[in-house]
C-alpha cells in the first residue's frame, strides 16, 4: 500500500484508491479521490486524515514520511481540514 499526500487538501491517500498512477503519467497534480474532478468522492476505505500541507512525501518503501524528520507516524501530525490548507 503506497501512500501520498494530496496536493490540494493535504490528506493522506492510497495510490490504489484514486487516479494517482494516471495523473502521474499525465504529469498532473497528485489528488486524493475527493479532490480529483474525475471522482469527486472520498472512497471510504479508511478514515480521511488531513495533514499540514506540503509536509509529507512518499518514501522509498511507499510510506508517508515527514519531509524534515523522515518520521512515518503521520497520524500524530493530523490536523482538522481547515488547518491542512
Amino acid at each position: 500500500m503506497s501512500l501520498f499526500q494530496c496536493e490540494d487538501c493535504g490528506c493522506c491517500e492510497n495510490t490504489a484508491l484514486c487516479n494517482y498512477h494516471w495523473r502521474r503519467l499525465e504529469k498532473l497534480s497528485m489528488l486524493c479521490s475527493a479532490c480529483d474532478p474525475e471522482i469527486k468522492k472520498w472512497h471510504g476505505e479508511f478514515e480521511r486524515t488531513f495533514l499540514p500541507k506540503d509536509m509529507f512525501e512518499t518514501n522509498g518503501v511507499g510510506n508517508l514520511a515527514h519531509k524534515d524528520t523522515g518520521e512515518t507516524d503521520f497520524k500524530k501530525y493530523a490536523v482538522n481540514e481547515e488547518n491542512a490548507k
